[in-house]
């Protein structure tokens, strides 16, 4: 019978273990700081347990607290169910030595237990854990990582900290409370053992439920901070939805558009209809209630413009007014993108969240306001179910079970529904990701999307690639075109380019009319920067012939596009210039002047890729390149070493190969001052390529140095005086 009893306790205490570690196990745990390292306050639960009871219990604490929380994330990793049993069963074979139950566990048996429980973590949990996960699953044994011993590590600091103190505390109760040999009068009555027996049984209870409402407190608090967390960041995620969306709405319709619309008799105008089409479309593609436009009216009041609402009862228009209270509406007079306060968000408005951006005019001046309202009580919500948390843990001890469970159900409920607020705010982000993308690559948008700071006025210092392109004799082909047709074939044009640079992690810095300003190496850094921007010249210079195939045959351009190019490396300034009320994400940099000039120099030499040997040398030997000339151009006083861009070396035919060799030939002839044989040279270059521009170029120059020789002290350098 008696046998019978000590069974029944000990496996009491093994379901009591058991069920704490999994409560902190599953709901305890907490990053450390250290990358993919975690403190578990249920490995103290399972070595305090295995010291107090011994092998066998620690064996099972450790086996079952571990499987049934694994079992609660979907699967069971046996590796680490059968290294924790292994922990409790080692730590709780040398239970007499730490002499807890004889009420003498001191400094001495804490740092035996100490000893022990360190050297048995990494053991379990670093060694066995690894060898389990090789044999069972057959990973790798490279598995043994820092992370791994520093995890081991924190979790010994712990259970050194907390487990030695309840085994000291536990010894101490036992020596004073129940050891016989401790008490007063060690020959006691049966009433009074029975009275005793009451005491440690109301203490137990107690004790059961105080660790209950301790549990349920951090969970709780844990279910809080997960709230907050989510509210957080629905709080970010809609702000940065409000301003991407009116930011985009302020441009949409210019402002000398809407001051077409003063009188309420300009409703009836058709350019009126057209606006509201357009405010419902937009509503529509970036999913907000409503969109509108108002201006200054003075005296405090504000005169409605147009909006997108679709019930006339409701519609407003010129002949509705309002006071102009809110701050956000005051900074966006101001000249700034301001959204309504979101921590004081109420349903008192029917659950509107505002953002307002200036409509500027053509001279920079604010002539109206932009506001886009959209609809979502998630963060009314989230606010009062944290409230509401709080309000549960008054009652968490008499409830303790209770709650445990109704904590769990509402941390699921709120994870469906957070599940569903990141899947509408995901559709707010990729409205945001289509506004931008026609302009931007991929990587710059993603930066703003990830973080909307970025949008600040600032630049940094960074080694990168500049492309600048232009078109041949443009003047001349714009002077023959309707404006219609003009913007069809500039549409084209620079769409077919810009998707080439794109494609190559390019940035699109700017449009000149039919010129791309590009760059390579920002936001996303790369380090083959010059190779991608010298590729995209070369896939530009081979979709001509498809280009001016489409052009011709829907003549949409009286001649041929011919794009001329001009590429360079260097440290530049990326960031976003300009001003608060405008501002674009570019480079300065001399640097960028020089891409400039070399783009303009193609016409002095009859080339149409050239690129300065800063970017060659970066190229690693890639591209099929001839040199030209040390040159000085406008602007720039140093002398710089130019190269022709020809194709890449493995593409590149024969017959342009040898081209290129000959012309080298022909160039280090020309270095000595031999003038007739340098001109007989580059004629032979003109024998396989009679219309190649830099052979001519240098052959009109053997003539005029044949007849006027440069100076003596001449350093090579040509230099050109128009850009």
């Amino acid at each position: 019978m008696e046998i019978l009893k000590k069974l029944a306790k000990t496996a009491a205490a093994v379901i009591v273990g058991a069920g704490l570690m999994f409560l902190l196990m599953r709901y305890g745990s907490f990053e450390s700081g250290i990358p993919y390292t975690y403190v578990n306050p249920g490995i103290i639960v399972l070595a305090v347990f295995a010291a107090v009871l011994g092998p066998i219990p620690g064996f099972l604490i450790g086996f079952i607290g571990h499987f049934f929380v694994d079992l609660s994330w979907g699967d069971v990793w046996w590796s680490w169910v059968l290294s924790s049993a292994f922990f409790g069963l080692a730590i709780g074979s040398f239970r007499k030595f730490y002499r807890i139950n004889e009420g003498k566990f001191g400094f001495n048996e804490a740092g035996l237990f100490t000893l022990i429980q360190a050297t048995v973590n990494v053991l379990a949990y670093v060694f066995v854990a690894r060898v389990l996960d090789m044999i069972l699953f057959n990973e790798a044994f490279t598995k043994i990582t820092i992370q791994g011993m520093a995890a081991a590590i924190l979790n010994t600091a712990v259970i050194l900290v907390f487990g030695s103190l309840a085994l000291f505390g536990y010894s101490k109760f036992l020596k004073k409370y129940i050891l016989p040999e401790n008490r007063a009068d060690a020959n006691v009555s049966t009433i009074d053992i029975k009275d005793l027996a009451k005491l440690v049984a109301a203490r137990m209870v107690f004790g059961l439920f105080l660790i209950s409402a301790v549990i349920i407190f951090f969970v709780s608090e844990m279910v809080n901070f997960q709230m907050v967390n989510y509210e957080n960041t629905v709080k970010e995620m809609t702000e940065n939805h409000l301003r991407a969306s009116v930011q985009t709405l302020s441009r949409l319709i210019p402002a000398e558009e809407l001051d077409l619309f003063r009188t309420v008799e300009d409703k009836e105008r058709p350019e009126f209809q057209r606006a509201r089409e357009q405010l419902k479309e937009f509503g529509e593609e970036y999913n907000v209630l409503f969109a509108y436009y108002w201006r200054d009216y003075g005296n405090g009041m504000i005169q409605y413009i147009i909006d997108n609402d679709s019930d006339p009862e409701t519609q407003v228009g010129p002949g509705d007014f309002e006071p102009l209270e809110e701050q956000a509406a005051l900074n966006a007079l101001a000249g700034m993108v301001d959204v309504t306060d979101l921590g004081a968000y109420t349903l008192e408005w029917e659950g509107l969240l505002t953002a307002y951006a200036p409509v500027f005019d053509s001279l920079g001046n604010v002539y109206a306001v932009a506001g886009v309202d959209i609809q979502d009580d998630f963060i009314l919500i989230q606010r009062q179910d944290a409230h509401n948390m709080k309000l549960l843990q008054l009652i968490a001890i008499p409830l303790a079970v209770i709650l445990a469970v109704i904590n769990m159900l509402l941390y699921r409920r709120k994870t469906r529904e957070i599940e569903a607020a990141h899947i509408k705010l995901q559709y707010f982000n990729n409205n945001l990701r289509r506004a931008f993308s026609t302009y931007l690559s991929e990587d710059v948008v993603e930066e703003i999307v990830s973080d909307p700071s970025r949008l600040q006025l600032g630049g940094i210092k960074r080694h990168m690639t500049v492309l600048f392109t232009d078109v041949k004799d443009f003047s001349n082909i714009a002077e023959a075109l309707a404006p219609e047709q003009l913007v069809d074939l500039l549409n084209y044009y620079l769409s077919t380019m810009s998707d080439v640079i794109l494609e190559q992690k390019g940035t699109i810095d700017k449009y000149q009319g039919d010129a791309i300003v590009s760059f390579f190496g920002a936001p996303l850094e790369v380090s083959d920067h010059a190779l991608r921007a010298c590729v995209s010249a070369i896939i530009m210079k081979r979709l001509e012939a498809e280009v001016n195939n489409y052009v011709a045959d829907k003549k949409i351009s009286p001649m041929p596009l011919l794009t001329r190019i001009g590429i360079n490396s260097g440290d530049m300034v990326v960031g976003n210039m300009g001003t608060q009320k405008k501002m674009n994400y570019t480079i300065i940099a001399n640097a960028v002047n020089l891409a400039s000039r070399l783009e303009g120099l193609n016409k002095q030499y009859g080339t149409w890729v050239l690129a300065s040997e800063a970017t060659i040398l970066e190229t690693a030997g890639k591209l099929l390149t001839r040199q030209l000339d040390r040159v000085r151009v406008v602007g720039i006083n140093e002398p710089v070493r130019i190269y022709e861009v020809l194709d890449i070396k493995a593409d590149a035919k024969p017959e342009l190969t040898e081209t290129v060799d000959r012309f080298h030939t022909a160039l280090d002839i020309f270095k000595t001052h031999n003038w007739n044989e340098a001109e007989a040279a580059f004629n032979r270059v003109l024998e396989i390529n009679p219309n190649d521009g830099p052979s001519k170029v240098y052959i009109k120059r053997c003539r005029q140095f044949r007849d006027a020789p440069p100076l003596e002290n001449w350093d090579g350098v040509f230099n050109f005086s128009e850009k």
